[in-house]
């Protein structure tokens, strides 16, 4: 299971809430992170049609796994919000969290966000697709998750050859390198 700096999850059980270690969690091809609040009024709106998307995502079997993250001020606030979700939580107030949220520009709510396996982001703005698209997005969402093994750098000459479109190769066509070295973080130093 993929975190974002939690050293635990919360899970819904029987008998009230429950802490899990993430690595007791069961593996699932797509994992995303809500980042909501209760005093936020469109994470309000949004919230059913994101439980109504998990559901039927899993209806047949697992595939999804969702994780929200509060962004309450109170803890109170978070675990009440949180009663009506089917989904795990991650521990209140993480400092991690907030550092991967300022990381990967999540500046507004409710977002929903795309994690691959190796724990890099996928997707920022699912919360689009859902809308829009509902369960159709996941296919999409499973090639966006899927962690690539290979990287081809092809001459200009041959970008049209056929051959280019394979499902495990990105091709980088061009490179804006004014971009690439204003962009902190691309390179290790």
């Amino acid at each position: 299971m993929v975190t974002i700096g939690s050293e635990y999850f919360v899970q819904k059980g029987a008998e009230g809430n429950m802490i899990i270690n993430p690595q007791e969690v069961a593996p699932t091809e797509l994992f995303l992170y809500y980042f909501g609040a209760k005093w936020c009024p469109n994470c309000e709106k949004f919230l059913p049609t994101l439980i109504s998307f998990y559901n039927e995502a899993n209806k047949t079997s697992k595939v999804l796994e969702i994780v929200f993250v509060s962004c309450d001020p109170l803890e109170s606030d978070a675990l009440s919000v949180y009663e009506s979700m089917p989904w795990l939580t991650t521990e209140f107030n993480n400092l991690k969290v907030k550092t991967f949220m300022r990381e990967n520009g999540i500046t507004t709510m409710p977002s929903v966000v795309l994690i691959r396996k190796n724990g890099t982001v996928a997707k920022k703005d699912c919360r689009i697709d859902i809308i829009k698209k509902g369960v159709a997005c996941l296919e999409e969402w499973k090639a966006a998750a899927a962690i690539v093994d290979e990287i081809s750098i092809i001459p200009k000459e041959n970008w049209n050859r056929q051959d280019l479109t394979t499902s495990h190769h990105i091709v980088i066509r061009e490179i804006d390198w004014k971009r690439v070295h204003a962009s902190p973080g691309i390179y290790p130093s």
